[in-house]
């Protein structure tokens, strides 16, 4: 049986702590707790956490009359440390590498005297998942793109945790455009999933079908799908009409690709074997 998703009720908490990101101030927000509760699911890029308080300017300490959010502040993005025991008596600690921080601060309540606020708690890649943006060709095996994604230091996720990355033998040539890392992971491990599924070392080949009377519209779409994955060959199309395809010696001479098959119809038997010297000639016919 596999556990999709488990959701928390903390029966004991032993430290909710939140950090300034600009005074390096923090501020213990256990005795003010309202509600906690805790998510998790594999189904999600990251855990959550939604965690209520009550705060009438004592909390944690005193910020000259002011509650947390305005005397810390709580803005937004201010690393958290949160331990408690759950309704399972599980003992589950976020604080160094595993901390938590602030994705939302939501006012509840406002009075003179009183406030109640519920701060949204996610993981660190989380928050850097809303604020990056991939846009660097990858090429290499599905597992080294994840590595990449989740290790490099100074970009991408930069995660401190200890992650255990299984080595796969696809290998995807990846152009992101302007993606979330989360959503570039997902998708990688979709293509491996789905591939890999029929067959663990695909795939073998992967051809690019051009019209061949489209003229230097194929130039385009082998630029295009060149930097999307690994093209290992080249099949041309329509040939059997007044094309002639002369655009593919310049998309073989740029990118390197070979021509494997013409289509000189519409029948099985049109899927011809590609002969150069016979290619050449038609020009001449």
């Amino acid at each position: 049986m596999t556990i999709l998703s488990r959701q928390s009720t903390p029966a004991t908490i032993n430290e909710a702590t939140v950090f300034s990101n600009t005074t390096g101030d923090s501020v213990g927000l256990q005795n003010g707790v309202f509600n906690l509760t805790y998510y998790e699911s594999i189904l999600q890029d990251t855990i959550h956490a939604s965690f209520t308080y009550s705060d009438t300017g004592t909390v944690g300490g005193s910020f000259d009359g002011k509650n947390a959010v305005d005397g810390l502040p709580i803005k937004g993005s201010e690393e958290f440390h949160l331990i408690f025991t759950d309704n399972l008596d599980n003992k589950l600690e976020f604080k160094g590498a595993n901390s938590l921080f602030v994705n939302n601060v939501t006012p509840l309540l406002d009075e003179t005297t009183k406030s109640m606020t519920q701060l949204h708690l996610v993981s660190k890649e989380y928050i850097l998942n809303e604020k990056i943006r991939i846009n660097s060709r990858m090429d290499g095996l599905v597992s080294q793109h994840i590595e990449r994604i989740l290790k490099t230091e100074d970009k991408y996720l930069a995660t401190e945790k200890d992650i255990d990355i299984e080595e796969t033998v696809l290998q995807i040539n990846e152009s992101p455009k302007n993606k979330k890392p989360f959503y570039i992971m997902n998708e990688l491990s979709k293509i491996k999933r789905v591939v890999q599924k029929f067959k663990p070392d695909a795939p073998h080949e992967v051809m690019l079908i051009l019209d061949g009377s489209t003229g230097q519209n194929a130039f385009v779409q082998a630029e295009e799908f060149t930097k999307a994955t690994d093209v290992n060959s080249i099949t041309i199309t329509k040939l059997d009409g007044t094309a002639k395809g002369g655009v593919v010696i310049g998309i073989t001479d740029q990118f390197k690709i070979p021509i494997k098959y013409i289509g000189v119809g519409e029948k099985v038997g049109d899927l011809k074997l590609f002969h150069k010297g016979e290619f050449v000639n038609s020009f001449f016919d």
